[in-house]
Order: C-alpha cells, then sequence, then structure tokens
C-alpha cells in the first residue's frame, strides 16, 4: 500500500496495466461478501460505488465504500449508515424538494465514518493491486465485526436514534457529528422529555448560525406542529 499525496481523478479508464476502477470495486466487493451477507446484507448494483444494505423496519442499515482514483493508487474508506423512510420524508419536506426526487434512495439519516469505529484519524487504505485490496480489508473486517455491526444492531428504531444523538446529556451525543435539526425532529417524534433543551441545543451550534440553517429549523417545527395536531 502507497503513500496518498496525488490529487484525486475519478475516472473508468485504465492505467497501464493496473486496476481499473470497476476493477477495485468489484474485488473490495467480493472481498466483503461473505461477512457482510452473514450479517443479512446483500450488494447494492448501479449506485456508482460499493454499497451494502440490510433491512430494518422502515428503512435500512448500510456500509459503503467511498473510492477515489489518485493514479495509480486507489483510495478508500468505509461509512456506516442508517436510514429512516419516516425521517428521510420529513427531511425532503423540510428541504421542500421537488417530487419525484432522483436522489432519494440514496439518502440516509445517520452516516457514521470509519474514523469513530477505529479510532485512527482519516483511517483510509491506499492500494494499487487484488493482493493490497486483500491485505487492507484483512485489517478492516474486525472492525466490522466488533465496532460496526453491533453500532447498527443498536440502531433499529427511531427511539434508538434518539438515544444517540440526544442522550441526558446532550454535551456527550454517542456519535461526534449528525444533523442539528434532524436531531430536533427525532427528538419531537419519540417525545423525549428534553426537547426544548435538544432544541436550544440546536438553536446554540456553530453550523446552525447561517440565517438559512436557522430557516430550515423554524420549517422543521412547524412541520413537527403540524404532524403533532394531525
Amino acid at each position: 500500500m502507497h503513500a496518498i499525496g496525488r490529487r484525486a481523478r475519478l475516472t473508468n479508464e485504465s492505467i497501464g496495466g493496473l486496476m481499473k476502477v470497476a476493477e477495485v470495486r468489484k474485488e473490495i466487493a467480493a472481498c466483503l461478501k461473505e461477512q457482510l451477507e452473514h450479517h443479512g446484507f446483500k450488494v447494492k448494483s448501479g449506485t456508482g460505488g460499493v454499497q451494502y444494505r440490510r433491512p430494518i423496519d422502515g428503512g435500512r442499515h448500510q456500509i459503503s465504500i467511498s473510492l477515489a482514483n489518485y493514479e495509480p493508487d486507489y483510495v478508500y474508506s468505509l461509512v456506516a449508515g442508517v436510514r429512516f423512510d419516516r425521517l428521510v420524508e420529513i427531511d425532503e419536506e423540510i428541504d421542500e424538494l421537488p417530487e419525484p426526487d432522483k436522489y432519494r434512495d440514496q439518502a440516509l439519516s445517520l452516516t457514521v465514518d470509519l474514523d469513530y469505529f477505529s479510532g485512527k484519524r482519516r483511517h483510509e487504505f491506499s492500494v494499487s493491486s487484488a493482493e493490497e485490496i486483500r491485505a487492507s480489508i484483512n485489517e478492516l473486517l474486525p472492525v466490522i465485526e466488533s465496532k460496526i455491526i453491533p453500532f447498527l444492531d443498536g440502531c433499529r428504531t427511531i427511539e434508538d436514534y434518539d438515544r444517540l444523538v440526544n442522550p441526558v446529556d446532550l454535551n456527550n451525543p454517542v456519535v461526534p457529528e449528525f444533523n442539528q435539526i434532524t436531531a430536533v425532529v427525532v427528538a419531537k417524534l419519540v417525545r423525549n422529555p428534553n426537547f426544548n433543551r435538544v432544541l436550544e441545543r440546536a438553536r446554540q451550534a456553530p453550523d446552525m448560525q447561517h440565517k438559512m440553517h436557522q430557516e430550515l429549523l423554524d420549517r422543521a417545527l412547524q412541520i413537527l406542529d403540524r404532524i403533532e395536531r394531525a
């Protein structure tokens, strides 16, 4: 595996006799197949990347591989995600997205980078051959088994999601990065007794100080009020 230091260029072209992007994706997917299928995941084709999905009630779990070409090397990392269809519907209404939205199937309610699970900053793999891909996957598999699968197993409902982002101590959520507006929506839907504190945290968050974000939060509150009255 090689050092990362070139500008990324996404392409399906081959470089001399080296692997093509499609071949790298295929090899990564094949190396992950046995372990992830054991946990109920199936590969999702036609996404432009490597995605493994498994259904949950009202949504899905997803393990995705992000891949970039730094020719002649390829750099990839992993992202774990959870989707709740109800939250996606509300998010689309908040954002006033047109219907039908062609990207709707790709939307996730929560994403968590590999760094969180491994404890390594900017945890990614640089590879240029099938042998290096297999070696990197061998390093990745124990993290998937001991960290990522248990995390996803513990997030199967919106109530589980609320416990991750809106714990009693709001200054110490289980996951370090999340959408503040979605956290407010979730707290309202599950009737979190600390809803007002969750709302105030969102209003004070540094990334919520832009006028546009405040307007989105106000729109979310209007939608939640309508849902509550229905």
